[in-house]
C-alpha cells in the first residue's frame, strides 16, 4: 500500500430545513501552504465549526475564526496534537473576547472538529457537540465518545479538547459533523461503503430537515481517479468551492525552491496572507457586528426584508463598517501587525538555529531580519531588542564583522567648521589635519584617553612653516628626520614639505620638483626610507630618497617604460608586494618593479601592473574587481606580523580588511553607526584604529 494518501472531500450543508448547494460557513480543507511551519509539509487538514446559539446570525464571524484556525495549525511546529491545540486556542480566544459582556443566553459556543491526514493516520479533535465517524465496507465506527460529550469552545477561558486517532486506507469514509444527537442508523451508514464523498452526502442529507454541518472524507490513494475535488500532499488546492478566490491567492504565491527568495519576494508572496492575518482581531469584532447589522449576511429566505431595509443597509453598513474599522485598527492594529511580524521572525531564526552547517541558514537569517525591520515600524518591545542583537550576531558572524565601540578622541571634536581630511597616529601619538582651518593637532595618549597638546606648532604663520599652504596627507617619519626625532611630515599640492615634532620647532622646505613640473599633488606614502608622490594630474608616481631624515635629491620615476592611467586614481599603498593604486571606481591596480631599493643609483626595470581581483570565499560571493556592495575612498597599508590592506567604504562607513593578496578577512563596523561619512583612517600599533568623521575623530580596538 501506498505510504500516503490523497483526500475526496464533499461538504454537509443544511440550513432553514433543506440542503444548501452554498458550502457552511465554518468549513475548510486544504494542504499545507508553501512555508507551512517545520513538520507541517505533508499535512491534509480539515476543520468543521459550528457557532451555537446564533448561527445564522454570524456566518462572517464562522468562516474567519475558521480560516484563522487553520492558518494557526500550518503556522505552528511541533506535534500534530500541538498545532490541534493551538488552533483550538485560537478560536477560544476569539470567541472568550466576542462573548465578553454578553448575557449567558446569546453568548457563542464554538462546536469544532479537526481532522489531519498525514500518510496512513488520521488524527481528529473534538470540542463540543458532534460525531467523528469511520466507514468501510464490513465496519461503521463511531470514534467519538458518543456518552462524554466535550464542552464547547468560548465559555472558559481553557479550550476543552478531545484527541482521536486511526490507521485508515483506500476507499474509507471519515465524517465529521456537528450534531447532537445522531441522525443515522448503522444501516445507513453501513449502505455508504464504496460509495464517493458526494453520494454519500446526497444519501445522508436526503431525509433530514435539521440545521446541520460537516465534511465526508473519502481516502483515496495517490493517483487514483476521483469524481470529487482532492486533496494533494504538497499541492496547495482547497477542493471546496467556498476556498476557490483563496486557491487563486494561493496558488500566486507559490515560488521555485530552486532559488532562495529574496527580501522582495518574500514581501510579494506573503502580502496576501499576511493582510487576512494582521486584521485577525478587527476581522471578528466586524464580522459579528455586521451580522447583526445587515441582513444580506445571512442567507434569508424570499421576501424576508423589504427593498428599502436592504438599499438603505446597503448604504448604511460599509460607512459604519469604515468608522468600526478605523478605531479598531488604531487601537489594535498596530499591536498585531508588531506581534505577527515577530511571531515571522521567531519562525526563521528557529529553521537558521535548526541548520547544522551555518553558511546554509543565512537566508533564514536575511529573512529573520526582514521581518523584525516590519515590526519596528510598529513598535518595540525587551523581545524585539533581544532578537535583533540575536540576528545581528549571527549575520555578523557568518561575514566576518566585528563590532567595535568607537569613542571620541576629543569631547565635542575639533570645532564645528573642522573638516578632518587626514590622520596618522603611532603607539603614544595622534596627529589630525583640519584642511578647512590650515591645522595640524597633536595629542598624546594618556591613561584618562587623548590630550590635545596646545604647546604644539606646525602649520601656523612662523618664519619656518609659512611657505606650505594645505597639506594634502601627512604622514610618520620615524627618528632621526630633519628634526632629530620622530616627526609629522606634511606635503602641500606645489610640493611644498613641513617636518613637525613636539616640543621642536617646525621645518619647511620644498621637494625638488620633477623635470616635467608638477601638475598637482594628489597623495603620497612614506615606506622603507623612500617618499612616493603620486601627481594624477601629469600621469605619474615620483621616489624620493629620505635615507638621511630628509626627504631630497632630484626624483625618479615609478612608472617608465609602461605607465597606466592615474587620472582617477584616489590613493595608494606601498608593500613588499609592489605598489597599490586605488582608483575613484572602486577598482585597485596592483603594480610590480624589481629592484625598487636601488632607484637612487638609477637603475632602472620593467614596470607591471595587474587589475587585482577581490576573493571571497562567503556564499555567493566569488572573484570581482571590486570590494562586492563596498565604495572603497582610501586605502591602508598594515605591516607585519599581520599585513594587510585595509579599506575605508563610505557606503557601508566600516572598514573592509583583506590580505595583500586580496583575500576577504574580515570587516570592522561601529556599534553605532556614524553619522557622518568617513574621511580617514589611521592604524596605530599594537591594536588602535582610528577613524574620522565630520569635524570628530573616533578610537576602538581591534580584534586581532
Amino acid at each position: 500500500m501506498p505510504d500516503t494518501y490523497e483526500a475526496d472531500v464533499a461538504l454537509i450543508h443544511i440550513a432553514g430545513g433543506s440542503s444548501r448547494t452554498t458550502p457552511p460557513p465554518g468549513s475548510i480543507a486544504q494542504s499545507a501552504p508553501r512555508r507551512a511551519a517545520r513538520g507541517r509539509s505533508d499535512d491534509l487538514f480539515f476543520l468543521n465549526l459550528t457557532l451555537l446559539p446564533d448561527q445564522s446570525g454570524a456566518p462572517g464571524l464562522c468562516a474567519h475564526l475558521a480560516q484563522l484556525g487553520a492558518d494557526s495549525y500550518f503556522g505552528t511546529p511541533g506535534s500534530i496534537t500541538a498545532g490541534m491545540r493551538h488552533a483550538a486556542s485560537i478560536i477560544n480566544d476569539r470567541l472568550m473576547d466576542a462573548n465578553e459582556g454578553e448575557i449567558a443566553d446569546t453568548k457563542l459556543q464554538g462546536h469544532l472538529f479537526i481532522g489531519v491526514l498525514r500518510g496512513k493516520d488520521i488524527y481528529i479533535s473534538q470540542s463540543g457537540n458532534g460525531h467523528a465517524i469511520l466507514v468501510r465496507p464490513g465496519l461503521v465506527s463511531l470514534l467519538s465518545a458518543e456518552n462524554n460529550p466535550v464542552p464547547p469552545l468560548g465559555l472558559a477561558s481553557t479550550s476543552p479538547i478531545r484527541f482521536y486517532h486511526t490507521q485508515v486506507q483506500p476507499h474509507d469514509l471519515i465524517i465529521l459533523a456537528n450534531l447532537q444527537p445522531p441522525f443515522w442508523t448503522d444501516p445507513t451508514l453501513s449502505q455508504l461503503a464504496g460509495l464517493n464523498p458526494s453520494q454519500a452526502v446526497d444519501r445522508l442529507t436526503g431525509e433530514l430537515s435539521q440545521d446541520l454541518s460537516g465534511l465526508v472524507i473519502g481516502i483515496a490513494a495517490s493517483g487514483t481517479e476521483v469524481g470529487s475535488p482532492v486533496i494533494k500532499p504538497a499541492a496547495l488546492q482547497s477542493g471546496l468551492k467556498n476556498a476557490q478566490s483563496s486557491q487563486i491567492e494561493r496558488e500566486a504565491e507559490v515560488t521555485s525552491l530552486a532559488k532562495p527568495p529574496s527580501k522582495l519576494h518574500i514581501s510579494v508572496r506573503n502580502f496576501r496572507r499576511r493582510m487576512r492575518l494582521i486584521f485577525s482581531g478587527i476581522g471578528y469584532s466586524l464580522a459579528k457586528i455586521m451580522a447583526r447589522l445587515s441582513p444580506g449576511l445571512a442567507e434569508p429566505s424570499p421576501g424576508s426584508y423589504s427593498p428599502r431595509v436592504l438599499a438603505i443597509t446597503a448604504l448604511v453598513v460599509p460607512l459604519i463598517v469604515v468608522f468600526i474599522a478605523s478605531i479598531i485598527y488604531f487601537q489594535r492594529g498596530r499591536g498585531q501587525q508588531f506581534q505577527l511580524n515577530m511571531a515571522d521572525a521567531r519562525a526563521s531564526i528557529a529553521v537558521a538555529e535548526s541548520k547544522e552547517i551555518p553558511e546554509d541558514a543565512r537566508e533564514d537569517w536575511l529573512i529573520a531580519q526582514f521581518y523584525i525591520e516590519l515590526a519596528a515600524k510598529y513598535g518595540s518591545d525587551e523581545e524585539y531588542l533581544i532578537l535583533q542583537d540575536r540576528i545581528l550576531n549571527a549575520l555578523d558572524a557568518l561575514d566576518r564583522i566585528s563590532r567595535l565601540g568607537f569613542q571620541p578622541v576629543v569631547s565635542g571634536g575639533f570645532g564645528p567648521d573642522a573638516e578632518i581630511t587626514a590622520i596618522a597616529a603611532t603607539s603614544t601619538e595622534l596627529y589630525v589635519l583640519d584642511s578647512r582651518k590650515r591645522s595640524l593637532w597633536h595629542l598624546w595618549a594618556t591613561s584618562q584617553g587623548f590630550e590635545i597638546d596646545g604647546d604644539f606648532q606646525c602649520l601656523d604663520d612662523s618664519a619656518n612653516s609659512g611657505a606650505i599652504t594645505n597639506p594634502v596627507g601627512i604622514s610618520i617619519q620615524p627618528a632621526p628626520s630633519a628634526l632629530n626625532a620622530e616627526s609629522i611630515l606634511a606635503i602641500d599640492k606645489d610640493g611644498n614639505i613641513v617636518y613637525c615634532a613636539p616640543d621642536r620647532l617646525p621645518i619647511s622646505s620644498t621637494l625638488t620638483p620633477p623635470n616635467i613640473g608638477w601638475g598637482q599633488i594628489t597623495t603620497f606614502k612614506i615606506y622603507s626610507n623612500f617618499l612616493y608622490v603620486l601627481d594624477s594630474e601629469k600621469n605619474s608616481v615620483w621616489i624620493y630618497d629620505s635615507n638621511n631624515g630628509i626627504v631630497g635629491g632630484n626624483p625618479t620615476l615609478y612608472f617608465v617604460d609602461f605607465v597606466p592611467d592615474l587620472s582617477e586614481t584616489i590613493d595608494m599603498a606601498i608593500t613588499q608586494e609592489g605598489l597599490f593604486l586605488l582608483f575613484a571606481d572602486g577598482r585597485v591596480d596592483q603594480c610590480h618593479r624589481a629592484n625598487v631599493a636601488s632607484l637612487a643609483s638609477g637603475e632602472q626595470s620593467q614596470e607591471v601592473c595587474t587589475q587585482v581581483t577581490f576573493t571571497d570565499d562567503r556564499k555567493e560571493n566569488g572573484a570581482t574587481n571590486r570590494i562586492p556592495n563596498a565604495t572603497a575612498a582610501h586605502i591602508l597599508f598594515s605591516p607585519p606580523p599581520e599585513p594587510s590592506l585595509y579599506f575605508l567604504d563610505s557606503q557601508s562607513r566600516g572598514i573592509f580588511q583583506y590580505s595583500t593578496g586580496m583575500i576577504y578577512q574580515g570587516q570592522y563596523q561601529a556599534t553605532a553607526a556614524f553619522e557622518k561619512e568617513l574621511t580617514a583612517i589611521a592604524l596605530g600599533p599594537p591594536n588602535d584604529l582610528f577613524v574620522a568623521a565630520g569635524s570628530q575623530v573616533f578610537h576602538a580596538f581591534l580584534n586581532r
